[in-house]
């Protein structure tokens, strides 16, 4: 069973908790409002019953072999009276507070992000350094945090790399230009770093928060910088540009 599945069958139960717990509250207020309208008609909370019951099902079937899910209480002794909308809203709040525990757990796992520490070795040990912190902090979740670091790094690259060949370091973007005017740096990759330039000066040293520092942003920001050591550091490289 994939992780992916996992999460969109516990985000589906979550939906359907959420929608029986919205029905419930509901009916209880109209059921204080109108009592004689619906606590006479004992199928209404029956049904309400049956649709608690089948999502326990599926969710204790689904996870079967974790036992905290057996903390979660059957409806199936309930009476059926007013009462029971409350009993029954209490027990929707278990089994919401149960998926949003495993969501946690989801978000807590660690992730992978494909490259090897071994793969690094021909950068300079500073900005080898940074990268392995800046690929933890991703695959720990932390996204902000590495975009972050990723800044550092891709400030300790391109330095390096001026270094490297002979040219002035004067600011980022400049030393970008410089080197893709060197012919040490591709147009595509020339214009990606370019836009990471400005999302590393404008957002991230700026006021970096969770909503600029993505997943999807972190891992465009890491895939550059591989780039970028490739290019300029990588005994390929030097041989292409020789």
């Amino acid at each position: 069973m994939s992780q992916t599945f996992k999460k969109e069958k516990i985000i589906e139960f979550e939906e359907r908790a959420k929608k029986l717990k919205s029905d419930i509250t509901e009916l209880y207020n109209i059921s204080i409002q109108s009592p004689f309208i619906y606590i006479s008609e004992e199928y209404v909370i029956e049904r309400i019953i049956k649709i608690y019951e089948n999502l326990r099902k599926d969710i204790v079937s689904f996870f079967k072999d974790d036992p905290t899910i057996r903390s979660i209480p059957s409806a199936e002794d309930l009476r059926t009276s007013s009462d029971d909308f409350l009993i029954l809203s209490s027990y929707v709040d278990q089994i919401l507070g149960f998926l949003k525990g495993k969501k946690l757990m989801f978000e807590d796992e660690k992730r992978s992000f494909p490259i090897d520490e071994n793969e690094l070795n021909y950068l300079p040990q500073s900005t080898q350094q940074l990268i392995m912190e800046a690929i933890s902090e991703f695959e720990y979740r932390h996204s902000y945090a590495c975009c972050c670091i990723c800044g550092l790094a891709f400030e300790s690259l391109v330095k390096e790399g001026c270094k490297k060949y002979g040219l002035e370091y004067n600011g980022l973007a400049n030393g970008i230009r410089a080197l893709k005017e060197k012919g040490k740096i591709k147009e595509d990759l020339f214009k990606t770093l370019l836009d990471l330039e400005k999302y590393y000066r404008d957002k991230i040293s700026a006021h970096v928060t969770s909503e600029v520092a993505t997943d999807e942003k972190a891992r465009l920001f890491l895939s550059a910088l591989l780039s970028l050591g490739k290019a300029l550091f990588s005994s390929t490289s030097d041989q292409i540009n020789r």
